[in-house]
């Protein structure tokens, strides 16, 4: 005759522990509540400090001006351009729109809400794999500043926006 299985009741009838279900994680919702508030905040922030905005219009962050330890570095749209021409043109061709060498940076794969200017930083410094287009990696760019790299930032996102990719 076959055993009899024993209940799953412990010694004096009481219920084994429940197990937690994944909806009583509290306080994984209050860390994702306060993430969002914090996104909320900053937004509002840098409405406020854009606070001259008429109604309808996108409050833009208001950027502080560099300082270089380069007083050649000028933030503006040549030194950006020359910048560029010196240390990235040979890959990303003339005005950013590509090569044979490398992909165009004037191009919606670029725009700020997908790679950053942190990204640009990054690749300037480390490199980059290849991943959108079939030009290889990318090999770091040794002897820019960080400071020229905005500069070149500067002067890419300016031609984005007038090829309207933002």
């Amino acid at each position: 005759m076959p055993k009899k299985k024993k209940s799953p009741r412990t010694k004096g009838n009481k219920k084994p522990p429940q197990k937690k279900k994944s909806g009583q994680n509290v306080g994984a919702y209050l860390i994702g509540v306060l993430l969002a508030l914090g996104l909320l905040g900053g937004g509002y922030a840098l409405f406020l400090e854009n606070g001259n905005s008429q109604e309808g219009q996108v409050a833009r962050p208001v950027i502080a001006p560099q300082k270089t330890q380069n007083a050649n570095v000028v933030s503006s749209t040549s030194a950006g351009k020359t910048l560029f021409k010196k240390n990235c043109m040979k890959c990303h061709g003339p005005e950013a729109k590509g090569s044979t060498e490398g992909p165009p940076l004037v191009h919606r794969y670029y725009e700020p809400n997908h790679h950053s200017d942190a990204a640009f930083h990054q690749a300037v410094r480390r490199g980059a794999r290849q991943h959108h287009w079939r030009f290889g990696n990318m090999e770091p760019v040794p002897g820019v500043s960080p400071e020229e790299v905005g500069v070149i930032i500067r002067y890419v996102r300016n031609l984005q926006r007038k090829a309207g990719v933002y």
